[in-house]
């Protein structure tokens, strides 16, 4: 949507109503990462990689208590980006023990 090199070089991108603002810090960009939380997962990496995804480009990763599916685009000055999308949208409303599971914890390797 727009960029700028002072003072510092930032990047504001946007995507239907939801604009974001990206800064560089000065910080060594290969030290240096972001996460992107994302839904669908598999319309981000087909987006970014120009490629439907094969299943083997995800990975499970868990943060603050909760599963993404993520996978991971490195900027050509290094800066790595993790996207994901999480793996069971529940809510702890009656769902107990299965909350922020992978679905294959949950029914076995045929989710």
């Amino acid at each position: 949507m727009s960029r700028q090199d002072a003072p510092h070089k930032s990047v504001i991108l946007a995507r239907d109503s939801i604009q974001i603002g990206l800064a560089e810090n000065g910080g060594d960009p290969s030290q240096e990462g972001c996460f992107f939380e994302v839904d669908p997962i598999e319309a981000a990496f087909e987006e970014i990689k120009g490629a439907p995804p094969p299943e083997p480009a995800f990975r499970h990763d868990k943060c603050a208590g909760l599963t993404y599916r993520v996978f991971f685009v490195v900027a050509p000055d290094s800066l790595c980006y993790l996207l994901g999308g999480r793996l069971a949208w529940l809510t702890s409303a009656g769902f107990g023990s299965i909350i922020n599971q992978p679905l294959e914890e949950i029914y076995g390797n045929d989710a």
